[in-house]
């Protein structure tokens, strides 16, 4: 399948040492709530802005959805808000990973071969260069997929569903995948060159 990792061997993780935890910022406040109901004012009666608690949850409920598309789907989905286009890919694994699950329960590192998917693994890929993006300056966005939505594409990829994800190998067959759908997308939305049209005239 895969050459194997120049990795030391044994790599059995030690449930008794320090865990190092990332700092959260919650972004979802009072003051959040206050804005997004003075740009959206016909939010302003659902009942789910009227608790900090329920807006985290239909807010986590929203962007399940989001990535439960992309999971079901090969196209992937074009973000609200124009914030870029996100869609689950398959590449073929270089290195044989540990089975770091398998690997603390014997002790011993067992590789994890994807024998379900012949050696596919799955990659999320996340782009910012959509179409008409409203921010300049686009390396202020960062993307990191939460756990269930890596657990999901790992449980997609598990059960042999390898076939439905566009292969994606490198940057360049990356970057032909996002003008083939921009293409889509303009033949869809009716953009291109008028019937008829002569600038000369």
């Amino acid at each position: 399948m895969g050459k194997e990792s120049k990795r030391a061997p044994k790599r059995i993780a030690d449930k008794n040492a320090p865990r190092f935890v990332r700092t959260r910022t919650d972004l979802i406040s009072n003051e959040f709530v206050e804005e997004f109901l003075k740009e959206y004012p016909q939010y302003s009666e659902v009942k789910n802005f009227k608790n900090i608690s329920d807006t985290k949850r239909l807010a986590k409920r929203c962007n399940a959805s989001l990535w439960q598309h992309t999971v079901d789907n090969r196209d992937g989905i074009d973000l609200p808000e124009r914030l870029g286009v996100l869609f689950v890919g398959g590449k073929t694994s270089v290195y044989t990973p540990v089975d770091y699950g398998n690997t603390s329960k014997y002790q011993t590192e067992v590789l994890m071969h994807n024998y379900e998917s012949n050696g596919i693994i799955g990659r999320i890929f996340y782009s910012r260069h959509s179409r008409n993006h409203g921010m300049t300056v686009k390396t202020i966005w960062t993307f990191k997929p939460c756990r269930e939505y890596t657990q999901g594409v790992k449980t997609s990829f598990k059960e042999g569903n390898s076939r439905r994800y566009r292969r994606v190998e490198n940057k360049k067959q990356l970057l032909y995948l996002f003008e083939e759908r921009q293409r889509a997308r303009n033949k869809k939305e009716g953009y291109g060159m008028l019937e008829n049209y002569n600038e000369f005239e």
